[in-house]
């Protein structure tokens, strides 16, 4: 990469919004990292406490520190202007109530280049409001991005969660990110993108090291068990399916991924609609996902992708109803299948 111009080495962009209790420590964080070619781009998002302030004060400190302010228009929102300011050639982001250990940025990006990697991921901890640890995720598996699509996203342990989906705990190269931005107006913005930067990718590592420490908050948006928030990730997985299935070789994953969205839109996505019946709004987003359930399923079946009696059964039941795919979950549990147990 041609550095002649002086721009930084790591672009770290900060969302920022509501998040004056925790900020201080966000920053100053990063301000510690041990590899010092870093921009930090801190993105108020409109926040109306006293963040800005924060902001203004953090880049009149450090040379290192920019600051965008903009109005209101979500996570998703801030992420994509802190991409479209980034001057460096790789790019980490960093939510604002959460905090990282000083070698972060070094070891990810010297992993990536003795690797010759697009991407590198870190392991992370869960932390409560006290700072207590609540639980660590990580492993020392390497994996291809194939893998990490067809195999690695479908596996939940204890210690072994879905931090390949986060956009926390790794360093891109920039060009990844040269026609993809983050989804406004979604919750799970993650998910929504993940795949597609998996899929332009030819090589990942990752690092065994805790190197991320988030925030377990209470108020939490996705904590919220009867939200709207509920339908977005069932459209994720919707829309991955789609993308698999137009995808060679992804089939299984295409599969993998339909049924883990159904599974979430009729755990979760249909308790909520049964909870807030009376409101429009739920009701126009769960017609909208049926929609694009159908449109997944079509796929699914246009790429041939191999499917046993139960999941046929079960993926008809939810493309025809709610209740369709009630009827099919009763059957299966009745009839203690498997499929029920491991799928459903």
């Amino acid at each position: 990469m041609d550095r002649s111009d002086g721009s930084p080495l790591i672009s770290v962009v900060v969302p920022v919004f509501r998040v004056e209790k925790y900020l201080e420590r966000c920053v100053r964080s990063i301000m510690a990292q041990t590899w010092r070619d870093i921009e930090i781009i801190l993105v108020d998002d409109g926040s109306d406490d006293g963040c800005p302030q924060l902001c203004d004060g953090f880049a009149a400190a450090d040379s290192r520190v920019r600051v965008i302010h903009k109005p209101n228009g979500g996570l998703s929102s801030a992420r994509n202007a802190g991409i479209e300011a980034a001057a460096g050639g790789y790019l980490m982001f960093i939510d604002s109530d959460d905090c990282i250990e000083p070698e972060m940025a070094e070891k990810l990006y010297r992993a990536l280049i003795e690797r010759g990697a697009d991407m590198s991921v870190c392991g992370y901890r869960c932390v409560g409001e006290n700072g207590e640890e609540l639980s660590v995720h990580t492993t020392d598996r390497q994996c291809t991005p194939r893998q990490v699509l067809c195999e690695e996203v479908f596996r939940f342990t204890e210690n072994y969660s879905n931090y390949w989906n986060y956009a926390w705990n790794k360093l891109y190269k920039r060009e990844l990110f040269d026609t993809l931005r983050y989804p406004e107006g979604k919750t799970y913005e993650d998910v929504f993108v993940s795949a597609d930067l998996y899929m332009r990718s030819e090589k990942i590592v990752f690092v065994p090291d805790i190197l991320y420490n988030y925030l377990r908050r209470e108020d939490s948006i996705t904590g919220r068990p009867w939200s709207l928030s509920r339908f977005d990730l069932a459209e994720a997985r919707f829309r991955i399916a789609k993308l698999y299935s137009k995808t060679p070789g992804y089939e299984e994953a295409a599969k993998k991924t339909l049924l883990s969205g159904t599974d979430q839109m009729y755990s979760k996505a249909a308790s909520a609609l049964i909870r807030n019946i009376g409101d429009r709004r739920y009701r126009a987003r769960y017609r909208e996902l049926q929609k694009l359930l159908r449109q997944a399923y079509r796929g699914l079946i246009k790429c041939s992708a191999p499917m046993d009696t139960g999941e046929r059964a079960w993926l008809f039941g939810c493309r025809v109803s709610w209740i369709g795919a009630w009827a099919v979950r009763r059957l299966f549990r009745l009839l203690r299948s498997p499929v029920s147990k491991s799928k459903l």
